[in-house]
């Protein structure tokens, strides 16, 4: 017993400090603002103690409720209301919580499973942004617990895995599937309970999923016919990703494709085996015969399969002394994996970039957006690269997704362009994974942007200017407060650059 907690918390511990290193580095993940927006609504709902109005909250129906629910918490936090990475943060922190403890439940089922798990750089990623698959991840893990324990010591723990079943359709539905064998088996051999079983893993389902509780067959019904137009829809045949792109997302790195062959290898094996061998063996072929055959083919989807993966692998590699050697190898290869992904990100959490004491050297204001501070790179402007950082406050989502520009503006026209303007940046907010359809009114997010002395820049003093513009048709944003030359309209001005003749 003092060995496996032993394992356990080497295995708590080097899965923590992965993904809170990932959490803090990662940029921001395309899905992550559209559950923070949700999880906001929910939060301003809980402050007031409307609880009632919870299940008519219709926020990415398509997806469950409970995990948005959690993520309230990050925007109940006293700043989580004034920063968007804040919130962002607090939201990662739960994933990053959830994502190590379900390490810590597959190494109590096996050593070895936590360890690859651990270290599985694919579930490192995506179990340290604020995604939906960490908490699905953890309650699938606590019903393969369930299910191993309760052959081996008695009546109650049949209860667990039908709660923890239940929630897990209540976090994300496909994390379901490859739970359906062990729970089946649990029913036939708990048939006296079954009936019971089966209320409880329904209760536990309706109850953790307030979008359930007015219309549980009509919302039902319109969650999984979305799920299938969306997977016909433009937006996924324009990736175009092929059949069997799950094993390409599984097989990224040599440890990864490795960890993808021994669990299946030993899902095979597993089919011959022990009870609980053949449910853990049945999940995984599940998670990847269904991988394979969904038209929607993201990389977070993978994680439904890499803890029965790992499982199996696990029962591979501890049969003798040369696999146990194997093993090591396999999660000294997925550390160094994950550590150089880690270190080879481009950090949104940037203590540089989000330090919040910006000075307000003027009010502006756009329609729908206020400025809300800039703050200059002194260091990068003295090496030839004009570096600001902005922020602003939008007062509402905008119907249409909006671009910024930071316009070089000088006193001669650029012979290049024939116009005063010297550079240029147009960006969407984050690198386009916070577009303006989902921003959270006046919650500041921050962005920064760069701008590289053109090589033929002569000497003299330029203008910087910023503002805001539809990326659909490059129609500028009026721009309603804030001093701004009347040569470049709804372009705010910013500052100066000085150009002097050495360089």
């Amino acid at each position: 017993m003092r060995k496996r907690w032993g394992w356990v918390l080497a295995c708590l511990t080097l899965a923590g400090g992965v993904r809170f290193a990932m959490a803090g580095r990662m940029p921001v993940e395309a899905d992550e603002p559209a559950y923070l927006q949700a999880a906001h609504r929910y939060a301003v709902l809980l402050r007031r103690g409307d609880i009632g109005a919870i299940p008519a909250l219709s926020e990415n129906p398509e997806h469950p409720a409970l995990v948005k629910l959690l993520y309230s918490l990050a925007w109940l936090i006293p700043s989580g209301d004034k920063w968007f990475s804040d919130a962002l943060w607090g939201a990662r922190l739960l994933s990053v919580l959830f994502g190590t403890v379900s390490v810590g439940l597959a190494a109590w089922i096996h050593p070895a499973a936590g360890l690859l798990l651990a270290v599985h750089p694919l579930t490192v990623y995506y179990t340290s942004a604020a995604m939906l698959e960490s908490v699905p991840q953890f309650l699938a893990l606590l019903a393969v617990l369930s299910w191993r324990s309760a052959s081996r010591r008695g009546a109650r723990w049949p209860y667990l895995g039908a709660f923890a079943l239940g929630a897990t359709g209540a976090a994300k539905w496909a994390y379901v599937l490859p739970l359906l064998p062990g729970s089946i088996e649990m029913l036939r051999r708990s048939r006296s309970a079954a009936i019971l079983l089966v209320l409880v893993a329904a209760v536990s389902f309706v109850s953790l999923n307030p979008l359930m509780w007015r219309h549980p067959l009509g919302y039902l019904r319109e969650a999984i016919r979305y799920h299938f137009i969306y997977s016909a829809s433009e937006h996924v045949r324009r990736y175009a990703f092929p059949w069997y792109q799950p094993f390409l997302w599984l097989s990224r790195s040599l440890p990864e494709a490795l960890i993808l062959t021994l669990g299946l290898a030993g899902a095979i094996r597993g089919l011959f085996g022990s009870a609980f061998q053949k449910q853990v063996a049945w999940g995984s072929l599940i998670a990847v015969l269904f991988l394979l055959a969904w038209p929607t083919k993201w990389p977070h989807y993978a994680l439904l399969a890499t803890p029965f993966l790992s499982l199996a692998a696990s029962d591979v590699l501890a049969r003798d002394r040369r696999a146990r050697f194997l093993l090591g190898a396999v999660a000294l290869l997925s550390l160094v994996v994950s550590l150089r992904m880690i270190m080879g990100q481009h950090p949104y959490l940037d203590p540089d970039l989000l330090e919040h004491r910006i000075p307000r050297p003027f009010e502006a204001r756009w329609t729908g957006i206020r400025l809300e501070g800039v703050r200059w790179e002194e260091p990068r402007i003295r090496e030839g690269v004009l570096s600001l950082i902005i922020c602003w406050r939008p007062e509402r989502p905008a119907d249409s997704n909006l671009s910024v520009f930071v316009h070089l503006l000088g006193e001669t026209p650029n012979p290049r362009t024939g116009s005063v303007l010297w550079a240029q940046v147009d960006a969407q907010p984050l690198r386009g994974a916070y577009p303006a359809t989902l921003w959270v009114p006046d919650v500041v997010f921050c962005d920064r942007y760069r701008i590289a002395r053109p090589p033929d820049l002569p000497p003299g003093v330029y203008q910087i200017t910023t503002g805001w513009y539809r990326w659909e048709d490059g129609h500028r944003i009026p721009l309603q407060e804030g001093p701004q030359d009347p040569r470049h309209p709804n372009a705010l001005l910013i500052g100066q650059w000085v150009i002097s003749g050495m360089r």
